[in-house]
């Protein structure tokens, strides 16, 4: 039991300055900060895409002028590119609402 603890201090040890490491260089390097930036952004945003194209369509809406909006998955985006305040939406969807601003659920 002993040895594990060790075997774990010391394994965390390691990690701790690889960790360390990094930092120093991605402060001192700019090339390298610029790289590691872009890499994560772009990391960010692919995770962003799959996660939404894994959602569930929460249902459709109707427009106040009539048009109807199929398939909506991600709510708060959505509601910005309309302008509608999103926990409006969301009591929509959960049938608390009987409209937003005009917009209706469209039942199935």
């Amino acid at each position: 039991m002993k040895e594990d603890v060790e075997l774990k201090e010391k394994y965390q040890k390691i990690a701790k300055e690889k960790v360390n490491k990094l930092n120093r260089r991605y402060n001192s390097d700019s090339e390298y900060k610029e790289k590691m930036d872009k890499i994560s952004s772009e990391n960010i945003r692919k995770f962003n895409e799959q996660k939404k194209l894994a959602m569930k369509s929460r249902g459709s809406l109707i427009s106040p002028d009539g048009i109807v909006y199929n398939d909506i998955c991600c709510v708060s985006d959505f509601g910005k590119e309309h302008n509608l305040d999103i926990s409006g939406l969301l009591k929509l969807f959960k049938g608390k609402l009987k409209s937003v601003k005009g917009w209706k659920l469209l039942k199935n």
